[in-house]
């Protein structure tokens, strides 16, 4: 670790900004563009702060993110999840 209180304010962050994302997603059923890019921005710099060697273990994390990006496409695709549809189905409760 390079500076132990730099990686702890990032995991301290990192912790706020996945609470704030799931009540938000809890209450709306969303999570904005914005904080995934926040959560997503500050990856790298934790990796930096732990001195993350690039080969293999940045590459691991890059290939496990492609395949969640991967498996949530290839779910979108073939179910409701991401539909704009009102009706409910998708959550298992009707709305009205």
């Amino acid at each position: 670790m390079f500076n132990g209180a730099f990686t702890e304010i990032l995991l301290i962050g990192l912790a706020v900004l996945l609470l704030v994302a799931a009540v938000i997603d809890v209450r709306t059923f969303t999570i904005s563009n914005r904080l995934n890019l926040t959560v997503a921005a500050l990856a790298p710099l934790y990796w930096l702060s732990i001195a993350l060697p690039l080969w293999p273990d940045v590459a691991i994390h890059l290939a496990a993110a492609a395949r969640g990006h991967d498996s949530g496409i290839v779910a979108s695709r073939f179910t409701r999840i991401g539909s704009s549809s009102r009706s409910g189905i998708s959550c298992g409760r009707s709305i009205g």
